[in-house]
Parts: structure tokens; sequence; C-alpha cells
């Protein structure tokens, strides 16, 4: 039997965190900050699948990615633990990177 091929991306909100998350029509919803997948989710949107609608929903979750890891950062120093200082501003350089790449990112058309 032959894989079926994703057509669509299906970006949802889920009421329970707030967040938005995107699979394709072949995956079940479930929320990735939340965990929750027995629930009602609200479609916002449904694209098809391009290597543009790929690029735009990874540069969302590499930014959202940068802010989370910002944050941690603050909150380490606010909160006096320097412990891992050092390697979050390895992983902060290694993000960062990433999001430049994904950026730079040229599509063929």
């Amino acid at each position: 039997m032959k894989n079926k091929e994703p057509k669509y991306m299906i970006t949802y909100l889920c009421p329970q965190c707030g967040m938005d998350f995107a699979v394709t029509e072949l995956d079940k919803a479930k929320c990735f900050y939340c965990q929750a997948s027995d629930i009602e989710f609200i479609q916002k949107k449904k694209q098809k699948l391009t290597p543009k609608v790929i690029k735009e929903r990874l540069k969302i979750t590499t930014n959202r990615m940068m802010e989370n890891l910002q944050k941690a950062y603050v909150a380490g120093k606010e909160s006096g633990c320097d412990e891992d200082t050092d390697e979050l501003i390895d992983v902060l350089a290694q993000a960062k990177e990433l999001q430049q790449e994904i950026t730079d990112l040229k599509l063929k058309v």
C-alpha cells in the first residue's frame, strides 16, 4: 500500500492554552504546548502544503523558540541562578543561527 502524501497544513487554535499549532490533514490534531488532544480545536486556516507555507510555519516556530529561550535566560538571571548560563548562551547562539538559516532559505519555484 502506497503512503499518502499530505496536501494541506491546517493551523488550529487550542482553546485550552490559547496557542496555535499546525499539522497536516493526515495527522491527528494535538496541541504541542499543553498536549491536549481530546478537545475540539478551532481551525484558523487550511493551506495547500507548499514550500512557502512550510517556510512560514518554520519561521513562526523558530521565532517562538527564540522568545522562550530569551525568557529562560532572563528568568535565570533574575532568580540568581547562573549555573546553566553558559550552556543557555550557547543554545541561544545555535537557535539564532537556525532562525537566520530559515529566514535566508531560498525556495525553488
